[in-house]
């Protein structure tokens, strides 16, 4: 987790987006929890699939800097074909969901 007051701290993040409560309860829960592992994690906004914050795992296998990937939603990480949109934002939007296999896109292939 970023120090606090640097740019990625989470009240720097949820000021800029002026974060619903909610929001900011799950991104509070998601920095404590999913953010601090070796393993790439994003949290982002259910309702409007924003996302919210990545970890430096997620950033590497993305390719993105923090700030970058705060400005898309969670589909704009998948491959514009063959992907299911509508099924695929229903099942993102779902408290709990496991998703795959799903082609992933790197900002090279934008």
């Amino acid at each position: 987790m970023a120090p606090t007051g640097s740019p990625e701290s989470p009240s720097v993040i949820e000021n800029e987006l002026e974060l619903t409560p909610q929001s900011q309860i799950q991104l509070s829960a998601a920095n404590r929890c999913a953010l601090n592992q070796p393993i790439p994690a994003i949290v982002y906004a259910a309702d409007s699939l924003q996302i919210l914050e990545a970890n430096p795992a997620a950033l590497e296998l993305y390719g993105y800097d923090a700030e970058h990937i705060r400005s898309l939603r969670m589909i704009d990480l998948f491959q514009a074909e063959p992907r299911n949109v509508p099924a695929l934002i229903d099942d993102l939007q779902k408290p709990v969901n496991a998703i795959g296999p799903v082609l992933q896109r790197h900002p090279q292939e934008q």
